[in-house]
């Protein structure tokens, strides 16, 4: 029995509702009054939950505003669309409790020229400086040490073999951005991208800190010059990859499609590509950066508020 405390035992819903709940919970709520996740016990079937305590509703809400303070670019349904797969989202879960307790979390991205920030400026502009700034903004009291070990042309196949000296070894989240690099392959079955792709996410899994990892999905290069067609794109490939080890899957493609191929303000290939690229298609302005951090900072503040409502012990994948 919890007394003097909100007992929260709702699931996890990842959308907009889950913040309506949690808002309206602190405010109802004063500070003398604990706000508790509890586990659920063996009896209720839902094993492998554990709790998450603030000492008051006044810390809750101060975290709560934190992670929120954040501008996003992207509508709000086009970034739902874009993160297209969350899965069980156990390992970054634990990584956001991380965060919450201020504990020292590594962040890493390896990926291409996209994610080392090719044409725009890199450490300010780009999409992962812009997310990292978002996370020491969110989580204060947390050390985050962030590295950006993306390179020029990098694939999956050369990411493996030097995947600790790009990110290092101790990491606690990874970003994973090679579709891009990784070109199109028609072929669901023995299809050798994929192969090195899923050799690269095992590896990154095995790592000693069990990290949290999320792929993120760039554009197909030319796509709108080429005319090619929503499927021609190997992050469908990955996609059941993705789905198989449970990692969340954020997709550019799926947050800004309709607005690319009919040129809308904001989607336009002249507004998402740097202004040398609107033929070849390939390095993402300042804008389109904007949208990937938009992107990765909504599976943050989804995951926090899921969290909240429902902790999630590390499932040990």
């Amino acid at each position: 029995m919890v007394r003097n405390s909100i007992v929260v035992r709702l699931a996890a819903p990842r959308q907009v509702l889950a913040w309506w709940c949690i808002g309206l919970l602190l405010l109802q709520h004063s500070a003398t009054k604990p706000v508790r996740c509890v586990a659920a016990t063996k009896d209720s079937g839902l094993q492998g939950f554990n709790t998450l305590q603030f000492a008051s509703s006044a810390q809750h809400l101060a975290a709560f505003e934190a992670v929120r303070n954040y501008t996003h670019q992207l509508p709000a349904i086009q970034r739902l669309n874009g993160i297209v797969n969350a899965g069980a989202n156990a390992r970054l879960r634990a990584v956001v409790n991380k965060l919450i307790n201020g504990e020292h979390v590594r962040v890493g991205v390896v990926g291409g020229s996209i994610s080392h920030g090719y044409g725009v400026d890199k450490g300010k502009t780009d999409w992962f400086s812009l997310f990292t700034r978002y996370l020491q903004a969110a989580f204060p009291s947390a050390l985050i040490k962030a590295h950006n070990g993306a390179l020029h042309s990098a694939h999956s196949e050369f990411i493996g073999v030097c995947l600790e000296k790009l990110v290092g070894k101790h990491v606690d989240l990874v970003f994973v951005e090679v579709s891009a690099n990784d070109g199109y392959v028609d072929a669901s079955v023995n299809n050798p991208r994929s192969h090195s792709f899923e050799r690269l996410i095992r590896k990154i899994l095995k790592l000693p800190n069990k990290p949290a990892v999320v792929v993120i999905n760039a554009l197909q290069p030319s796509i709108k010059h080429l005319k090619l067609p929503f499927y021609q794109t190997i992050e469908d490939h990955y996609s059941v990859i993705c789905q198989y080890y449970q990692l969340p899957w954020l997709s550019l493609r799926d947050s800004i499609w309709q607005g690319l191929i009919s040129n809308h303000k904001g989607s336009g290939v002249r507004d998402i590509y740097i202004s040398m690229e609107t033929v070849t298609q390939r390095h993402l302005s300042d804008l389109g950066h904007k949208y990937v951090a938009d992107l990765a900072v909504e599976l943050i503040q989804q995951t926090f508020a899921d969290l909240m409502l429902q902790p999630l012990a590390l499932d040990g994948r």
